[in-house]
């Protein structure tokens, strides 16, 4: 109760304070992305939040979606739940490790966990609760889940208790691009489909691909999907403001260790945003912002809390909006992932939370 009201008190505090940065989540674009996953797999769809909803803000995008129907939100902890849980009463498919020791303190009314481990089943029945499972398969990822061989070790045990329901079946492709690959998971997955009718189980749900699946399996039972980076495409920008501006002369460096020397006399802005907010150093004098319509580029090794941008002739103003994040090829998170040598989730996920999340 205190904690609540002093959680109320700061947030209240928060949201009187303007912010520096921010980012903006597009409800619209966060729906239709919804629809149109729906639309296309034909299936139920069970929007994936965990990781603080991709970098996106885990309350705002639960707000946004309560004008959907999803039996479950997928997430990786129970603290994750927890946060879920103060904007919405949705349940949770828990897919990240518990410690058997909490297993006693879980709402398991709001909660199925996915299993990927004989013991965790034991752990479970030890336990003496109504729990509901979504049972996973390693079906040639090598990440979790139980193997092929276990499989029917597992429904014996699930068997012979009276508090662990299977109500799921599920796994995860490795690469939805190699069609072999693809193809030999979804092969083992029959394989364990069959295993389960055999034993006599009924699971309610089947659920192999997540975003990148979508229309690359065939299997008759699957009726769900688990979607991740595809709820969220072009849907976050994230802004910032011009905290100081500055005239730099021919021959100057700029940032530590002098990576970027001035070749012309030009006017340098200071953006609030580093790599504790998620902008990475492999952005270094190779990312660009966009600043009243143009695209001007960072010089120097972005810092902790700051980056820094060269405006050439231009003098920006003081506390002129900045677009750091958005959906132009230029600097939209796909651009930044190539930049980066990565992919467009390592960038998502690592905005900092502490950065104001908006619905727009």
């Amino acid at each position: 109760m205190i904690r609540n009201w002093i959680d109320k008190i700061i947030g209240n505090w928060e949201r009187k304070l303007l912010p520096v940065n921010r980012i903006e989540i597009d409800a619209k674009k966060i729906l239709r992305n919804f629809d149109e996953a729906k639309k296309r797999s034909g299936m139920e769809i069970w929007p994936v939040l965990k990781a603080n909803a991709y970098g996106g803000g885990l309350e705002q995008v639960t707000k946004i979606l309560k004008t959907r129907k999803y039996r479950y939100a997928v997430v990786d902890s129970y603290y994750e739940a927890l946060r879920i849980w103060r904007v919405s009463r949705q349940k949770i498919l828990l897919i990240g490790p518990l410690q058997p020791s909490n297993y006693s303190k879980i709402n398991w009314k709001r909660v199925t966990l996915m299993v990927s481990d004989i013991s965790q089943i034991w752990d479970l029945i030890t336990l003496g609760k109504k729990v509901k499972i979504h049972l996973k398969i390693n079906t040639g990822m090598n990440r979790q889940g139980i193997e092929i061989g276990e499989l029917s070790e597992a429904l014996k045990v699930i068997a012979g208790s009276e508090h662990v329901e299977l109500e799921g079946l599920m796994s995860h492709l490795a690469d939805t691009e190699d069609s072999e690959w693809t193809k030999s998971q979804e092969e083992k997955f029959v394989e364990a489909i069959d295993i389960v009718k055999r034993t006599g189980f009924k699971p309610k749900y089947y659920h192999l691909a997540a975003s990148g699946g979508i229309g690359k399996v065939a299997i008759k039972e699957l009726n769900a999907v688990r979607v991740g980076i595809d709820l969220y495409k072009g849907a976050i920008r994230l802004v910032s403001k011009m905290v100081k501006v500055r005239q730099v002369a021919v021959g100057e460096r700029i940032s530590y260790s002098g990576t970027y020397k001035f070749k012309k006399e030009s006017w340098v802005g200071v953006v609030p945003v580093g790599y504790y907010e998620g902008l990475d150093r492999r952005l270094s004098n190779r990312g660009l912002v966009k600043y009243n319509g143009e695209f001007c580029p960072m010089v120097g090794n972005i810092c902790m809390n700051m980056c820094l941008v060269n405006f050439g002739e231009i003098k920006p103003n003081l506390y002129d909006e900045v677009e750091v994040i958005g959906q132009s090829n230029q600097n939209s998170i796909e651009e930044m992932a190539k930049i980066m040598g990565t992919i467009p989730y390592e960038v998502m996920a690592k905005l900092s939370s502490s950065i104001r999340r908006e619905i727009i």
